[in-house]
């Protein structure tokens, strides 16, 4: 992979993915390859997909300079660790983010959700709110770009956010939400109970951030294990 990176026109989008990426703090990843790199570089739409990280840049010039950093990092087994860079269509999370008018909305919209006393947000069955379907609104959390906006909206208006309630939105996935760790870093209690999650690998998607409470309740995961001790034991 990487081979097709001396192209491509102005603006254009590279997929950068770390293979087992999910073994690493990712903020000491990401701080590492940004060490590495001999050009400075936003990356767009962090996620991970099964053990793999995964983000995107744009220009050829700064898929390059990634691409020369493969091999040059080395985890704490003093293992090289590689970096694969091709080229992408534009990111899902930047062909459908929010209009600034909608973003708007969302932020008055979960500030109605906001418990000032308690630093508690209620997102639970968001994307069912009035005030959004009433502007023709989307939030659907499955999808990284709503999930992104929504955590855009807590990390500029919610900073000292403890407690954060997802329950009853049908997710299956937490891709969007690892971003969590780095926008809402002081999240204590979350609440992800009555949705769709089949796995607790899906959890390790937030393991940087330090909780207190974690309310699963009501996802298929719970059926897996043949008694409460094996489930806390697993997550």
């Amino acid at each position: 992979m990487g081979e097709n990176t001396q192209g491509g026109t102005p603006g254009s989008w590279f997929r950068v993915t770390i293979p087992y990426g999910i073994k690493y703090d990712r903020t000491w990843l990401m701080n590492s390859i940004q060490r590495h790199c001999s050009v400075p570089f936003t990356p767009v739409d962090f996620h991970l997909v099964k053990n793999v990280a995964q983000f995107f840049v744009q220009e050829a010039s700064t898929a390059c300079a990634l691409l020369d950093v493969s091999y040059k990092i080395r985890d704490k087994e003093s293992r090289k660790i590689p970096v694969f860079v091709s080229p992408s269509a534009v990111p899902y999370s930047v062909q459908y983010k929010l209009k600034p008018e909608e973003m708007e909305q969302l932020k008055l919209t979960l500030s109605k959700r906001f418990d000032v006393s308690q630093k508690a947000l209620d997102l639970q069955r968001l994307c069912l709110d009035p005030d959004l379907v009433g502007y023709d609104i989307d939030i659907i959390l499955n999808r990284r770009s709503c999930m992104a906006d929504t955590l855009q909206v807590i990390e500029k208006n919610f900073p000292e956010l403890l407690s954060l309630n997802l329950s009853s939105n049908t997710l299956y996935q937490l891709n969007g939400l690892s971003d969590i760790i780095q926008m809402a870093p002081t999240v204590k209690i979350l609440n992800l109970s009555k949705n769709e999650l089949t796995s607790v690998w899906e959890l390790r998607k937030m393991q940087g951030l330090k909780l207190e409470e974690l309310w699963l309740q009501g996802n298929p995961l719970c059926d897996t294990f043949p008694d409460q001790s094996t489930y806390v034991r697993s997550v």
